[in-house]
């Protein structure tokens, strides 16, 4: 059962068992990593809601996103107790803004790569505080637990166990499966919408 799947090394026990047989063993780690691909790719849970800070350096307009960031919600910049949300430009219109920006604070921002790029650049040391949607982290024989085997322990069953029935080509099992998996990511889905607070737009960050 679901609930008797606290960590890595007990999911892939469950998925096993429910398997019922031993050929797919040394798989079970890849079909937990299909799951999980397919979790990061399709929801946006508040569970995933990240916060991190940066240190910014006057002159400096480029700046690492943070790790694992599958896309923004919002990024602003602190001084003290101001805070000034920053706005999204396409990198054409922000390289239009940085041919006549004197340094300042930053107003808006743009996606280059693994950067964020900010303009006009900052004219001192404020802190770029970024409120980003992480990836799930990824479980391992190091990383044994993460929120969504916690608190959706199901998810991962169904969902390893519907890529295994599919990767010997029991196409009535694969499916019984899938439609538990997909009960579960709607529910996650309905859950986030229920709990959001606010409408903020997203900015996808490229894969």
């Amino acid at each position: 059962m679901a609930t008797s799947i606290v960590d890595y090394d007990s999911l892939i026990t469950q998925v096993a068992a429910w398997l019922n047989r031993t050929d797919l063993n040394a798989q079970i780690p890849e079909f937990i990593d299909m799951v999980e691909r397919d979790v990061n790719r399709r929801l946006m849970d508040q569970d995933m809601e990240q916060r991190s800070y940066t240190t910014m350096i006057a002159g400096t307009k480029k700046y690492a996103l943070p790790t694992g960031c599958l896309s923004l919600k919002h990024i602003q910049v602190e001084s003290g107790t101001q805070i000034y949300p920053l706005d999204y430009r396409t990198p054409q219109a922000l390289a239009t803004l940085n041919d006549r920006a004197a340094n300042g604070i930053p107003q808006w921002y743009t996606l280059a790569g693994n950067e964020i790029e900010v303009s006009p650049p900052p004219d001192a040391a404020y802190a770029l505080r970024v409120v980003f949607i992480k990836q799930v982290p990824s479980l391992d024989a190091t990383t044994t637990t993460n929120w969504l085997i916690e608190d959706h322990p199901d998810i991962y069953l169904h969902g390893a166990v519907k890529e295994a029935w599919y990767f010997v080509r029991n196409l009535q099992e694969a499916q019984r499966h899938e439609g538990e998996y997909e009960k579960g990511i709607e529910s996650l889905r309905v859950q986030d919408w229920n709990s959001a607070a606010s409408g903020s737009a997203l900015e996808m960050v490229a894969g």
